[in-house]
């Protein structure tokens, strides 16, 4: 999974979360599995973050 949400993920100011998420449901396009597994992994992703990245997974 990309390194800069790895670096950023505890951030919660809005925009970066937002950005986050953004970026994981892109990824989830192309690789849903590892996306789920981002946010297992991150539990105290932002909710931002987590809302924005299921859209692409469906959930």
């Amino acid at each position: 999974m990309g390194s800069i949400c790895e670096a950023h993920s505890a951030n919660t100011e809005f925009f970066i979360a937002k950005a986050i998420g953004w970026a994981l449901r892109d990824i989830s396009r192309f690789n849903a599995l590892a996306v789920q597994r981002f946010l297992r992994r991150h539990p105290n992703l932002s909710n931002v973050a987590v809302r924005e990245a299921r859209r692409g997974l469906g959930i």
